[in-house]
């Protein structure tokens, strides 16, 4: 549960981040006293690729709910984050692991298709 909050979390201070530039970051350990003072001091980039990280570690795989936040998912917003912060060389390693993973589901599916769901006549 904890991971899909940070992830969300991530998500939306990523989003936050890209369109306005200088934000306040508020987590969890602030009261409400001192939220409402916090500056927007500027990026806020490491605290992002920390909950995404902290998501890929400890989110699976995948969910039986369709819609949740995932480990795929999570790599995929990290290796977008590094592209934005120009460090191509994690971006790539983490966009490597995603392009095998869809490669890999692509030709299950590919399968799925040709064999297990042919049309009746």
């Amino acid at each position: 549960m904890e991971a899909e909050a940070r992830f969300l979390r991530g998500h939306y201070y990523f989003f936050l981040q890209r369109v306005f530039s200088k934000i306040p970051y508020v987590d969890e350990n602030m009261s409400p006293d001192d939220a409402a003072k916090v500056k927007n001091e500027g990026a806020v980039w490491a605290k992002i690729e920390a909950d995404f990280k902290f998501a890929v570690d400890n989110l699976p795989a995948t969910f039986p709910e369709a819609g949740r936040a995932n480990k795929i998912a999570a790599q995929a917003y990290l290796g977008k984050l590094y592209l934005y912060q120009k460090k191509f060389a994690e971006a790539l390693r983490y966009s490597r692991r995603l392009l095998l993973h869809v490669l890999t589901w692509r030709t299950f599916l590919r399968k799925q298709l040709q064999y297990g769901y042919r049309k009746r006549t």
